[in-house]
């Protein structure tokens, strides 16, 4: 006949453990890996030392059931904000996780970008900054130069690179790109706390 169902518990236990180890240390600082590592578990070639295993682990070694509170206890802050920032997807956005219906607005047609879509981001880029490498030669922002934040020789290079290798012409900056590079430049002048927050979020590519 088949065991008892704690009996089983006991039986598969180590092996679930295990398993769930082996996952979390295998896993761990591998680029592209689908299953982020455990925060339990420290496993390296050199040490191959592991911290103490989850606590579900630690339940299911100890020979008793899984708890309930165990498999879904309180969700962290940032896993519930993640959930409520998901439900605010629409279905087309987020297939399995998003609730709120498609309208007209939401759905949009795919987008296959091209060559010269990239130059042209590369241009508007550089225009941005330059806005921010000037800016911070404002008399109160001068520890922000040489940051290693610097990308205008860099995104000189990209765009040569495109014009010659695709044989393509670098187009004129956008004017939304200028409008945002006026706007850095004069928040370096008339509001520096608004500056920082600006230059903190710049993108580095």
């Amino acid at each position: 006949r088949f065991p008892a169902r704690e009996e089983m518990y006991r039986l598969l236990s180590p092996m679930l453990a295990f398993a769930l180890i082996f996952m979390g240390s295998a896993t761990a600082f591998q680029p592209g890996s689908s299953v982020m590592p455990s925060r339990h578990l420290v496993a390296t070639s050199a040490s191959c030392a592991l911290r103490p295993a989850p606590p579900l682990a630690l339940r299911m070694m100890q020979g008793g059931p899984p708890a309930a509170e165990a498999e879904a206890g309180p969700l962290t802050f940032t896993a519930e904000m993640r959930n409520k920032a998901m439900s605010l997807h629409t279905f087309s956005q987020a297939p399995k996780q998003g609730k709120q219906r498609d309208t007209r607005n939401t759905q949009m047609d795919d987008w296959q970008t091209t060559k010269e879509d990239f130059l042209q981001f590369l241009v508007d880029n550089k225009v941005v900054y330059q806005a921010f490498e000037q800016a911070v030669k404002t008399p109160g922002l001068t520890a922000f130069e040489k940051t290693g934040l610097e990308r205008v020789a860099a995104l000189d290079e990209d765009i040569a690179m495109f014009v010659s290798k695709f044989d393509l012409k670098a187009p004129n900056h956008s004017k939304e790109a200028q409008n945002y590079a006026d706007f850095i430049i004069s928040q370096a002048k008339a509001n520096q706390p608004v500056f920082v927050c600006h230059f903190y979020n710049q993108p580095v590519f």
